[in-house]
């Protein structure tokens, strides 16, 4: 509340409702039928609504990852990064553990032997019998590598990811934050809690800039 309270009193606003998938529609980095689907999933009023309890973004690098990521925040619904490495099986096991009823992908059909069926060009649905139940404030299960065995859940809440953001921008030394000056470059990718948590954040809180390259690739 406090690091909220000090960006709203340096000139911050809360974002509307659609803001950022609008900004995007209009840039050219969003297509029609995305920006639709990302708005009814922000205009949604509860988890019910939207027919989704944990949703599962499987995208590439981009503004349109981060868009759903904060749609699913707003909306209350449990996100699940799913790394595009995994094999089938990985894949498998992060959807069936952390209970993934909704993916968004750019090609859902792709993902059909998971037991997800298209409902529109940038999402898939399954129904499922029973979902585990998580710690209470639990808005997001990122997963380890797997390199070990099969990956591992980490469950996150909102006020980790602001406190890790918040975290980062104070670390000072070499890596200074300007309040509004900063333009951060992170080749990472976004299913990355170094991308997706901790600079975007400390970008988000301190006024500053993200700069995501489309794809990831290690070379």
């Amino acid at each position: 509340r406090e690091v909220l309270l000090r960006t709203w009193e340096a000139g911050a606003r809360p974002a509307e409702a659609g803001e950022f998938t609008k900004r995007a529609f209009l840039n050219g980095r969003l297509d029609l039928s995305r920006a639709e689907g990302v708005m009814e999933l922000i205009s949604a009023k509860s988890v019910r609504a939207v027919r989704a309890a944990r949703l599962a973004i499987a995208l590439d690098n981009g503004p349109e990852w981060l868009f759903w990521d904060l749609a699913a925040l707003f909306c209350g619904v449990v996100c699940v990064p799913l790394p595009g490495f995994f094999s089938p099986s990985q894949q498998r096991h992060v959807l069936d553990s952390a209970g993934v009823d909704t993916l968004i992908s750019s090609d859902p059909s792709a993902l059909a032997g998971l037991g997800f069926a298209p409902t529109d060009a940038s999402m898939a649905q399954r129904s499922l019998s029973q979902i585990a139940e998580l710690p209470a404030g639990t808005l997001k299960i990122t997963y380890t590598s797997g390199t070990t065995g099969q990956p591992k859940g980490c469950v996150l809440s909102h006020r980790y990811e602001l406190a890790a953001g918040d975290w980062y921008a104070r670390r000072g030394g070499m890596v200074a934050i300007r309040e509004g000056q900063e333009r951060l470059y992170n080749p990472l990718p976004l299913f990355h809690v170094n991308a997706s948590i901790l600079s975007f954040y400390c970008m988000l809180l301190t006024g500053g800039c993200q700069v995501q390259t489309d794809r990831f690739a290690p070379s």
